[in-house]
């Protein structure tokens, strides 16, 4: 199932690449100042799930690579961690949110993880919260996580 799902994502990402270049391609006929918003935009880390303190200042976020195949957890502006999974990278982050739980955090996940979150509960039979709580170790899965939103 870990392979179906492997190929899933990567057929995706291959899919988001061809638009991507079809998209510069279109891009490098107008002028510099187009170019150099996108370039500025693709050096920007692709965050796909935040832990936020109740200021709205950023605790941990889980990015990816521009291919989506490495996702690191970032805690405090340093990486901490890494994997090839991304729900791997999940589960790092919300034990740091379990560790650090305060009053007033929030979980924020992209579009994409908030449907791949989806899918897996739909798959799983569980709800949001459960499955979250799922990704951790067994003896914190009685710990409290955060309200969790989209991005």
């Amino acid at each position: 199932m870990g392979k179906q799902s492997d190929a899933k994502r990567r057929a995706k990402l291959r899919e988001r690449r061809k638009k991507a270049e079809a998209a510069a391609g279109r891009v490098s006929s107008q002028g510099p100042s187009a170019q150099d918003w996108i370039a500025t935009f693709d050096a920007e880390p692709y965050v796909v799930a935040s832990l936020l303190d109740d200021a709205g200042g950023t605790i941990a976020h889980v990015e990816g690579d521009t291919n989506g195949e490495d996702w690191m957890v970032v805690v405090d502006g340093a990486a901490v961690a890494g994997s090839d999974d991304e729900f791997v990278a999940l589960a790092l982050l919300l034990g740091v949110a379990s560790d650090r739980y305060a009053p007033g955090q929030l979980l924020q996940f992209s579009p994409w993880m908030t449907e791949e979150i989806d899918r897996r509960c739909e798959a799983n039979g569980k709800s949001y919260s459960e499955f979250l709580l799922s990704l951790l170790p067994s003896e914190r899965q009685s710990f409290m996580l955060p309200p969790a939103g989209m991005m």
